[in-house]
């Protein structure tokens, strides 16, 4: 009996804390919601056989795309996130509103650490933000979607976007790497002062 006990105790604590997990939900945003990107969002477009556009973003940025037409989004661009939730699949989209075109949206939680949503507001603002504190190096990068030595985190974050975490997973770090496309992988390394000191493609 006692070991009959002890085993339905610990079913009910794995049933309570399923309870609390799915209880728990992260910060997410407003169905519909319209934001604007805090970063440059990367896109690679194509063309169907029937000539219409279709568009591609990732969590991995993607940041120079080998086939395709490489866009660029840029800072304060608004979007509306769109996460249709299914039976047993996710489908990840956002809606470019100014342009008016969407956008499928790839995206990994196991390797982000954090689901869509979170991530989306992780990437995006209520507001339209300022790129005041960004030095003369870094609007360069930002403006070109590219990164310059002298760039400094801020800046390359604003001009890659923000660096997957199953590669980079603390901000912290003196080398941060991100994804050209989904074979090869740039790496910006800082100096002591937080600059970008070289970059290793």
């Amino acid at each position: 009996m006692k070991r009959k006990f002890q085993g339905n105790g610990r079913l009910i604590q794995l049933m309570a804390a399923l309870v609390v997990l799915l209880a728990w939900v992260g910060p997410a945003l407003a169905e519909g919601e319209v934001v604007y990107t805090r970063y440059n969002m990367h896109l690679e477009k194509k063309f169907k056989n029937s000539g219409e556009a279709v568009y591609k973003a990732s969590y991995a940025g993607y940041v120079s795309p080998p086939t395709g037409e490489h866009v660029v989004l840029p800072p304060n661009t608004r979007i509306i996130p769109i996460n249709q939730r299914r039976l047993f699949t996710k489908n990840y989209s956002i809606e470019v509103v100014d342009q008016n075109f969407p956008a499928s949206f790839e995206f990994d939680a196991n390797r982000m650490g954090m689901d869509f949503d979170q991530y989306m507001v992780l990437i995006t603002s209520p507001q339209p933000i300022s790129l005041d504190g960004l030095n003369p190096t870094d609007k360069k990068g930002v403006a070109e979607g590219k990164v310059y030595v002298g760039m400094s985190k801020a800046g390359v974050m604003t001009a890659f976007g923000y660096p997957a975490a199953h590669k980079t997973p603390s901000l912290d770090d003196n080398a941060w790497t991100y994804w050209k496309d989904r074979f090869r992988t740039l790496r910006v390394e800082f100096d002591p002062t937080g600059k970008v000191s070289q970059i290793i493609e």
